[in-house]
């Protein structure tokens, strides 16, 4: 990704755009910072980058939370109380002083999904500075700008549009029977050897980590540190994901009432990020099943990228809930949404699916299509245990009303381009000018709202 935004910052550079730019990580700044040329380069990392006159916020243990999730819980780092401390407290007093020094209009990244990024998009809040998470599209040769965390504020606005001239019916259909996949499904490389791709890799990563390994003080640079533990865990688990043997889930969908629960890749910001207090799946399966209306079930969907992954005591514990039903990742979406009486989920694009296959959908997380007019944001379990109740009395026409409104909202925030920068072809110059031209467009748009 550091070399796609190196791009970004060239064709700015280019444009007369005046740039700056900030990393979390020496591995980045070893191998990155020569190339952000007339840019002003910023690190977390550097003691002189502390603005100490300020006092934090008392919402950090919240955004500290997502990197811990994957970094600990899921993954290999180890860190206690102090080093938290330290980390989040850095983190911030840092990123405060190189926004408020540099003072830019727009900043640049992912949507927010850990403790970095969230503390940039918090203080840009603070800061009245716009926040622009790029993201793939659900749209093939696109890309997404949010602009408000996981969203934007253009999906909320009732946008009158030609909607036969852009062409809403077929790209419904399209969605709901997979016809036409995301941007980020078609673009994803696909990995011939595991062997050959962490090989080449390593041999990408070499000089740096050898300069890294070289430093006085790496003691701060947990970024760094959960990258080099990590790459043992990456490589067991592509192994797993490509040679294991698939487990015996049920494939019959069930003939009795049922609401569909599908499953999240974990450790992802779609739980820890967008969802973060329902983020303990095993949990949240056993709150929705007990909320159901008697007598329906509960049928919990695999994730297709995770069905070899995920732990047979997770399974084995939701097994026990008498009306759960575990079914596994190939059973049709489509056909499993229709015959359902609505999806309950935390942030599954299963749930954009049911939406525009006119079927309720109960929303835990904070997610683009939260905005669409059919959508049920729940808050808490008592508001689940009531919306389950009152069941859906939309109409057809009010449907297709809703979800024409939608997409078509949703076609103002993607743009020509790719953001999928694992593919070598994102990460060129003609992409980079297509990024930051839509950049300056979606930057016209929500200002003028």
């Amino acid at each position: 990704m550091v070399e796609l935004f190196s791009l970004l910052n060239a064709v700015a550079k280019q444009k007369g755009l005046e740039t700056c730019a900030i990393s979390n990580s020496r591995l980045v700044d070893i191998k990155y910072k020569n190339r952000f040329t007339g840019c002003n380069y910023y690190s977390t990392l550097d003691s002189h980058s502390l603005q100490e006159d300020i006092s934090l916020p008392k919402d950090l243990w919240g955004k500290w939370y997502p990197s811990i999730d994957r970094k600990c819980l899921f993954g290999p780092l180890r860190l206690d109380y102090r080093e938290s401390i330290e980390i989040v407290t850095r983190i911030y007093k840092s990123t405060y002083k190189f926004l408020t020094k540099e003072k830019p209009d727009i900043i640049i990244y992912e949507p927010p999904s850990n403790v970095f990024s969230l503390t940039v998009f918090s203080i840009c809040q603070e800061l009245d500075i716009e926040y622009f998470g790029l993201i793939g599209s659900r749209i093939p040769g696109k890309f997404d700008i949010f602009d408000s965390c996981f969203t934007s504020r253009l999906l909320k606005n009732n946008l009158d549009m030609d909607m036969r001239e852009k062409n809403i019916p077929e790209i419904i259909n399209g969605i709901v029977t997979h016809s036409l996949l995301p941007s980020y499904i078609i673009e994803s490389p696909e990995r011939r050897s595991i062997v050959s791709y962490y090989g080449k890799r390593l041999k990408e990563e070499c000089g740096a980590l050898s300069k890294w390994y070289l430093l006085k003080d790496k003691s701060r640079d947990y970024e760094a540190k959960f990258i080099i533990k990590n790459i043992p865990r990456n490589v067991f688990k592509s192994i797993i994901s490509r040679y294991a043997f698939k487990r015996k889930l049920e494939m019959d969908i069930p003939t009795e009432p049922y609401y569909v629960l599908p499953l999240h890749v974990q450790p992802e910001s779609s739980t820890s990020a967008q969802a973060t207090y329902y983020s303990d799946l095993d949990t949240f399966v056993k709150n929705c099943a007990m909320s159901l209306p008697f007598p329906c079930k509960l049928v919990v969907k695999e994730h297709p990228q995770f069905a070899k992954l995920r732990k047979t005591s997770f399974y084995n514990k939701i097994r026990k809930l008498p009306n759960v039903v575990i079914l596994g990742a190939n059973v049709n979406n489509s056909e499993l949404i229709r015959r359902s009486k609505g999806v309950i989920t935390l942030t599954s694009t299963m749930g954009f699916e049911s939406l525009l296959l006119k079927k309720p959908v109960y929303l835990f997380g904070e997610v683009f299509f939260q905005h669409h007019p059919a959508a049920i944001k729940i808050n808490n379990w008592d508001d689940l245990h009531m919306h389950l109740r009152q069941g859906n009395y939309l109409t057809d026409k009010e449907w297709d009303k809703k979800n024409m409104q939608f997409i078509g909202n949703y076609l103002n925030i993607n743009y020509a381009g790719s953001f999928v920068y694992t593919n070598k072809n994102c990460r060129t110059i003609n992409n980079a000018e297509k990024i930051i031209n839509a950049i300056y467009d979606h930057f016209k748009k929500v200002s003028s709202i």
